[in-house]
């Protein structure tokens, strides 16, 4: 983020790096990291409400997808990119949903159904969106359901 927001200390790329060094050359890394900046100024160009400063690594993404040509002239940078994104889907969900179904399957709950804990852990990992649903939209959806069932019977 330093780099697009022209802050780049490039010294200690290579140090921190080198674990990833068969997929990102830490060299040419240093290098386009130099020329992110320009890629954003190049962004906000085209923007009527241009980016101040970067603070947070999808932003940088989201530029990327939007014109194959900036990943085609940073393609080091993108690597690095897709790398990143990769990670949270590797530890963080996984221990999420494992956290989640230790927290469910209690011992009052495990002669559960797998589909009852399926939905039971849906619940928990998607509480923001649970909370927006109204029930009684939900209750109200789920009598003319079964109205409508009893008058087609």
């Amino acid at each position: 983020m330093a780099a697009a927001n022209s802050e780049c200390k490039t010294e200690n790329i290579e140090s921190v790096l080198n674990f990833f060094a068969t997929i990102v050359s830490p060299k040419l890394l240093a290098a386009e990291l130099k020329d992110l900046s320009v890629v954003i100024r190049l962004y906000n160009s085209e923007r009527t409400v241009p980016l101040k400063k970067v603070t947070n690594v999808s932003t940088i993404r989201d530029i990327f997808s939007e014109k194959a040509s900036w990943r085609q002239t940073l393609p080091e940078v993108h690597k690095l990119l897709q790398l990143y994104c990769t990670i949270p889907l590797s530890s963080a969900t996984a221990e999420r949903t494992f956290s989640v179904m230790r927290r469910m399957k209690t011992w009052l709950r495990s002669t559960m159904s797998s589909n009852k804990l399926n939905s039971s852990m849906f619940a928990a990992i998607h509480k923001e969106r649970i909370d927006t649903v109204s029930s009684e939209s939900v209750a109200n959806e789920f009598i003319s359901v079964m109205t409508e069932g009893e008058i087609s019977c």
